[in-house]
């Protein structure tokens, strides 16, 4: 069973605490296989780091289970959402909140506070989308959760579906991780009373904005004034900084190449530019346990709160600083696997690597960058002797393909990888049009169109509180498989040219991601609802009565259209799309009418400019184009796509591992689509 400890701060250590990574998380997982249970205590930290490890923590193959040891908040608790089990411990905590961000980009117009909203909108969206998909409540429903900051011991969790599993096991309880909890608005008090240990060493503006992804200039003006306050704490240590400098004349050699280069690693790591104070590096020296002469180093190297924290762990640990775990703590990433699971993961990752014509690599991958597919097949199946002719290869290949050797799998594995990663590499247009909607089995899939909560009603004066009903329309989805099967031949892998194999599947990789556009765009454009009507058909109110050019008017009578579509239940949604869709006869009036233009007079004012977004797609050949709403956008789509669960792409499965004529190999892809709703979407014909 292979172990994740994921301990501390998410993306970087702020004060000298524990951190991981999403480079350690990726690094950690490319060493495993099979099952994995991960243990998670992280009082949350960077967005977008959090995000990246939540998506590699998703993608890993094997079966999840995430345990949540002291607490997961903010981010932490995205990242606990990958699990396919997510185990709260005795004590345990969760937290979940909207993402914030305490001040602007720029000058603080109210342009660049729209500009904040907007995209604190759409990442709060983004986190619930996460939270949504576990627990399996509405987007909607968990921002309503998330808004308030909301904090859920392991029965709460259970409930609301953040959780799986309640557990009572000592060993997954432990004490709340070490963060500056008093940034979070209501915060209990023990956290809190962490937190305050952290106030101090970086302003919480800065620290925030640090947090949400800032670049280093604009929390650099957010941290001058704190600065400058103390510039007399600074100036007052200078006689002790020079003495200082002058004993470390006596150091060695090896001792000042040390110190250089652990410098050198803070000062690498540091997105910030603005020095800590004098107080602030005192006090992380004395938490890392050093004197006070390596807080005046510090403060003559003018190091930050982030560079000095990296300096201090190589000081303490010698170990890499994103990853550093205080003199306190067990390693933040600890890992265990076997010398065999080692090697199949090294040789398949080498095997891939010499297919994309990787130069820099790290890992278990690195050893058997030299050696072919005949030397790693003679080294699994621990093969004595030289393998120079032909027939010594194939005598090779037969016995690693034919015995209980691990080369078939190992092999088979490398195929999978270099195929998914020519797959994902494309952008089909669907995806962006389409909410994604993945499949547990091969069962049809009801899609249920609710209809508004029921209207309120007065309560009369006995205090009879109505009933009301909610009206429903059933769509359904299905997955479907499809595959088919192609040759590796024996001269490939006897003469070892993986650059033909690697054809052979890259070719493939994209020709799966054609197929996948090719088959929503037929399906979709002529899709059928549960009434046996078009998706866009007259009686949906969302079809133009005839074809036009795409025009500033008939834009407007297409917008006009959708505003006007009601629920299942008679009230006006008002919906607005954001999405013009066309073929090439479409594009240039689409993009006319998106662009920003400065105009002369009002009546060479542009409505919408900037109001939407134009995707072209090759699936559509004629003048029709098409208003749709964004999928995740808070209101609906026309159409779902997905995948089988635990399946998301494309896989090779071996037939012949060194048959006669060389080896069979099956690709094999499931994909589904389905029709939901015609209220989301607009069409209008088109003409010349």
């Amino acid at each position: 069973m292979n172990e994740l400890h994921l301990y501390g701060t998410v993306g970087q250590s702020f004060w000298g605490e524990e951190a991981f990574s999403n480079a350690d998380v990726v690094a950690a997982l490319k060493d495993m296989e099979g099952d994995l249970t991960v243990f998670l205590n992280s009082g949350g930290g960077i967005v977008f780091e959090g995000t990246a490890i939540y998506n590699a923590l998703r993608a890993y193959p094997g079966k999840k289970r995430v345990i949540i040891q002291g607490i997961a908040a903010s981010m932490a608790s995205v990242i606990a959402m990958a699990g396919d089990e997510i185990v709260m411990g005795e004590g345990a905590l969760m937290m979940v909140h909207d993402p914030a961000q305490l001040f602007t980009e720029g000058r603080g117009t109210e342009e660049d506070h729209l500009r904040m909203a907007n995209g604190l909108g759409k990442a709060a969206v983004s986190m619930a989308r996460i939270y949504a998909r576990r627990t399996g409540l509405s987007i909607d429903e968990v921002r309503a959760i998330m808004k308030p900051e909301t904090y859920m011991d392991g029965p709460e969790a259970l409930a609301k579906g953040f959780a799986t599993e309640l557990s009572e096991d000592l060993d997954t309880a432990q004490d709340a991780a070490a963060f500056d909890y008093t940034m979070y608005r209501h915060a209990p008090p023990a956290l809190r009373a962490i937190g305050r240990r952290f106030q101090s060493q970086i302003s919480q503006p800065a620290l925030v904005a640090m947090i949400a992804g800032i670049p280093a200039q604009q929390r650099t003006l957010t941290m001058a004034k704190e600065n400058q306050t103390e510039e007399d704490d600074i100036d007052a240590m200078d006689e002790e900084e020079e003495s200082q400098d002058q004993t470390s004349e006596d150091t060695t050699d090896d001792e000042k190449s040390t110190e250089d280069d652990a410098t050198d690693v803070g000062a690498d790591d540091d997105d910030d530019e603005t020095p800590a104070t004098a107080n602030q590096l005192l006090r992380m020296a004395a938490s890392f346990g050093r004197p006070a002469a390596t807080a005046q180093h510090m403060i003559a190297k003018k190091m930050t709160a982030t560079g000095a924290a990296a300096y201090l762990a190589k000081e303490v640990q010698g170990t890499n600083p994103m990853s550093a775990t205080n003199r306190r703590g067990p390693a933040t990433a600890q890992i265990h696997r076997d010398e065999r699971q080692t090697m199949r993961t090294g040789m398949a990752d080498a095997i891939v690597a010499q297919m994309g014509r990787a130069r820099d690599v790290t890992g278990p991958a690195r050893k058997y960058m030299g050696m072919s597919l005949v030397d790693m097949a003679a080294q699994v199946i621990k093969h004595r002797g030289p393998v120079r002719s032909a027939s010594d290869k194939i005598r090779v290949f037969e016995a690693a393909a034919h015995s209980t050797s691990d080369f078939p799998a190992i092999f088979e594995n490398a195929l999978n990888k270099r195929l998914l990663q020519s797959y994902t590499a494309q952008q089909p247009t669907f995806t962006a049009v389409a909410d994604r909607l993945d499949f547990q089995d091969f069962r049809q899939v009801p899609l249920i169109r609710a209809g508004d909560f029921p209207n309120l009603q007065k309560v009369n004066e006995g205090g009879e509180i109505k009933h009301g009903t909610f009206g429903e329309s059933r769509e359904t989805a299905i997955l479907s498989s499809y595959g088919i099967q192609i040759m590796i031949t024996r001269q490939m892998m006897i003469n070892d040219d993986l650059g033909a194999i690697d054809r052979i599947l890259g070719t493939y990789g994209q020709r799966v991601a054609l197929f996948e556009d090719k088959t929503f765009y037929e399906f979709a454009m002529t899709a059928k609802l549960s009434d046996n009507k078009n998706v866009f058909h007259a009686d949906h109110g969302n079809l133009a009565a005839s074809g036009t050019v795409l025009s500033v008017a008939t834009l407007d009578a297409g917008l006009q259209a959708m505003a006007l579509q009601t629920s299942l239940d008679g009230d006006v949604l008002g919906i607005v799309p954001s999405i013009i869709l066309t073929g090439a006869k479409q594009a240039l009036n689409a993009k006319r009418i998106i662009a920003e233009v400065t105009a002369s007079t009002a009546a060479e004012v542009n409505p919408f400019s900037g109001d939407f977004m134009h995707i072209q797609t090759p699936r559509i050949t004629g003048t029709e184009w098409y208003l749709l709403t964004a999928p995740g956008s808070g209101g609906g789509s026309q159409w779902v796509y997905g995948y089988l669960d635990g399946a998301e792409g494309p896989r090779v499965r071996t037939e012949e591992p060194f048959g006669r004529q060389g080896m069979a190999i099956s690709v094999e892809h499931d994909f589904g689509v389905g029709a939901q709703d015609s209220r989301f979407g607009y069409k209008n014909p088109g003409a010349v």
